[in-house]
């Protein structure tokens, strides 16, 4: 787990450093994301993901609702 860790984080330097922002997360639909790829084998499964983003330009949007 350790590996995954350090690249995660690694990945999370490079995003913020060309500025963007990453969120990463293992809340993860482990069967839909097994399917993309077509991962068949009962002990490979995803652990981890991150997503990357363009931040918000407006610094006071971050509290307002999108309703």
């Amino acid at each position: 787990m350790t590996k995954k860790v350090n690249i995660g984080q690694n990945m999370m330097l490079a995003a913020t450093r060309h500025g963007l922002s990453a969120c990463p997360t293992a809340a993860l639909s482990h069967s839909a994301i097994k399917r993309l790829p077509g991962i068949d084998r009962l002990t490979d499964a995803p652990v981890y993901a991150l997503t990357l983003s363009i931040p918000e330009l407006d610094p006071h949007s971050a509290g307002r609702s999108i309703n």
